[in-house]
């Protein structure tokens, strides 16, 4: 799921991954 995340994460949003992770993980199906 990691490796899938990122891929599909834009590299401007690495500065903020912390919270993009938190917000993925409470909204899955965004994805």
């Amino acid at each position: 799921a990691m490796s899938k995340l990122l891929f599909l994460i834009p590299p401007f949003l690495f500065n903020n991954a912390s919270q993009l992770a938190i917000y993925i993980l409470l909204c899955p199906p965004l994805l």
